[in-house]
């Protein structure tokens, strides 16, 4: 599974900081992919384990992509589907910068 997003850093209240600095850029798009893996591994967890249920729609990317092997895997989908390992992957992109500024 593969999450892509992009995005703006409105606004830098840290202090000392600097938004336009790419180390601080960079650093802020790996915590942002690091959390979207963790909440897509523990709803992954929760649909496979808990719920034994897709309600993702992988079923439907795979009658999508191979429609004969659908035909033999539909019946037992769900059951399926809570046994196979999904690999999460996230990619974040800081496409604009906004203002900076201090609490006071």
């Amino acid at each position: 599974m593969s999450i892509e997003t992009e995005g703006k850093l409105r606004e830098d209240w840290r202090f000392p900081g600097n938004a336009f600095d790419n180390g601080l850029i960079e650093k802020s798009e790996q915590a942002v992919e690091k959390k979207l893996k963790e909440l897509a591994e523990a709803a992954l967890t929760q649909m496979q384990k808990k719920l034994k249920a897709d309600i993702a729609g992988f079923g439907e990317q795979v009658r999508i992509e191979s429609p004969v092997l659908w035909k033999k895997l539909k019946s037992d989908w769900d059951e399926r589907f809570a046994g196979i390992p999904v690999e999460v992957q996230a990619k974040v992109k800081i496409r604009e910068f906004g203002t900076q500024g201090t609490k006071a």
